[in-house]
């Protein structure tokens, strides 16, 4: 538990995952695409990973335990509450708070906010198989 209380404070955001889990690339992916430079531990692939799965499944009380993201220091959760905090306007503003995005890149997610509550149809997003749909 030491190794992954260390890992974690070392970082604004760090994503523990397993290299070839769908799951936890759509949760990196979605970091990424939001200018996130998360520090990401594949437990597959670590020395001690194993060690650090057992200790993360005994913190979260369940198994799989992957993807789990740690923000500014604090256990957030899995996919179902990134994914959560993410359509509900949620997680930029908390990536903000923990230092994790660049303030232009705050600006830029803060304006298209504001666009959205103004009616915004369609907009294209940053992903070219997915756009968003909002009325006013």
């Amino acid at each position: 538990m030491d190794k992954v209380r260390k890992l974690v404070s070392q970082r604004a955001v760090v994503v523990f995952s397993i290299s070839s889990c769908c799951i936890c690339h759509t949760v990196k992916s979605l970091l990424h695409d939001l200018g996130v430079n998360a520090a990401v531990h594949e437990l597959d692939e670590e020395p001690r990973g194993r060690e650090m799965e057992k200790a993360l499944a005994v913190l979260v009380r369940r198994n799989p335990v992957v993807p789990l993201v740690f923000i500014g220091g604090k256990l957030v959760g899995s996919t179902d509450r990134i994914m959560s905090l993410h359509l509900g306007g949620k997680l930029v503003p908390l990536l903000h708070e923990a230092g994790a995005l660049w303030p232009e890149l705050y600006s830029t997610f803060t304006e298209r906010s504001r666009r959205r509550k103004r009616g915004v149809v369609v907009e294209r997003t940053q992903c070219r198989f997915a756009a968003s749909e909002t009325t006013g």
